[in-house]
């Protein structure tokens, strides 16, 4: 009995087999759920704020309150709101301009942006260089970006005007771009590609190096094609990247304000004005709070679900 002592002990080791079983235990747990718990404090607190900002937004909605004539109250009113905004013929204009902006800006900036990708993916000479030069949109302020294109777009000392009269384009080189109601959106698009497009080259790029070699070299040895290899091998597997890409400058397009505030305003007329600055106009120009947070949960309403088709549509996807 004495002389298996010994080896009982260095068969248990320093600690009880229970002992080291629920350590083990423990491990497996922080190992699986540690990144969510780690988060979780940093989720809760953006989970209230943003709960807390919707809420009070809803409630403010359901009410009327004009600060611009202060001896009236706060009332609650329902859904007069809604209902004015339904009957609005300026809250259609801002939604039809939003979409005529929004939906051919992430196109382009998306094809852009995976054209740029897959170019850069090859490890080109000078590939840095150009990485950095395509960065430098991302780092100018929006208040920069709006009044830089809007003097380049200007009709007398612009240069882009000057260089189509140079080419010969009188008919472009004469035309106010920013006054007119039919090239106002499209140079807005443009800009906004110009700005937005180093964002969706970034993340595609990060996608296409995240595909491991092992499917393209199986593909080569079965003789597909470039075109079949980017068909069924990249587009599927990018499909996670492509998602965040869209979802992110969706998101943004659908709230575009700052560089067409800069630029013009809305104008000319409400050619311009998407819901952002219609928003801004009804809350801080005419001060009306109520019927600026019902129109502030119909941009959350369309960027929603613009977001839930992207999402389907990619599931959907063989």
């Amino acid at each position: 009995m004495a002389g298996r002592t010994p080896d009982r002990e260095r068969a248990s080791g320093p600690f009880p087999l229970s002992r080291r079983a629920g350590g083990a235990r423990r491990a497996g747990v922080l190992a699986r759920w540690g990144p969510q718990l780690t988060l979780a404090p940093a989720l809760c607190l953006l989970g209230g704020i943003f709960l807390a900002a919707l809420a009070y937004t809803v409630g403010l909605s359901l009410s009327s309150w004009l600060l611009l004539r202060p001896e009236l109250p706060r009332e609650f009113v329902g859904l007069r709101n809604f209902q004015d905004l339904l009957a609005d013929p300026r809250v259609w204009t801002a939604l039809r301009n939003t979409l005529a902006f929004a939906l051919p800006a992430v196109a382009l900036e998306f094809l852009a942006g995976l054209g740029l990708a897959l170019l850069l993916q090859r490890e080109p000479r000078g590939a840095a260089f150009f990485k950095s030069v395509l960065l430098i949109p991302l780092m100018v302020a929006p208040v920069v970006t709006g009044f830089t294109w809007a003097f380049m777009l200007h009709l007398d000392f612009g240069p882009i005007p000057e260089l189509l009269r140079t080419l010969g384009l009188q008919a472009l080189g004469g035309t106010p771009v920013l006054a007119s109601r039919a090239l106002v959106i499209p140079a807005l698009v443009l800009v906004d590609a110009w700005v937005s497009t180093p964002f969706m080259m970034l993340v595609l790029l990060a996608g296409l190096q995240a595909i491991p070699p092992e499917p393209y070299e199986a593909a080569a040895v079965d003789g597909a094609s470039a075109l079949q290899r980017f068909l069924l091998i990249t587009l599927p597997l990018l499909r996670p990247a492509i998602l965040v890409a869209l979802l992110i400058r969706t998101i943004n397009a659908v709230n575009f304000f700052d560089v067409a505030f800069i630029m013009t305003g809305g104008g000319p007329g409400t050619a311009s004005e998407v819901l952002a600055l219609f928003n801004y106009r009804v809350a801080f120009g005419d001060f009306d709070l109520g019927y600026g947070a019902a129109v502030s949960l119909l941009v959350l309403l369309v960027s929603a679900s613009i977001s839930l088709g992207y999402i389907r549509t990619l599931r959907r996807a063989p």
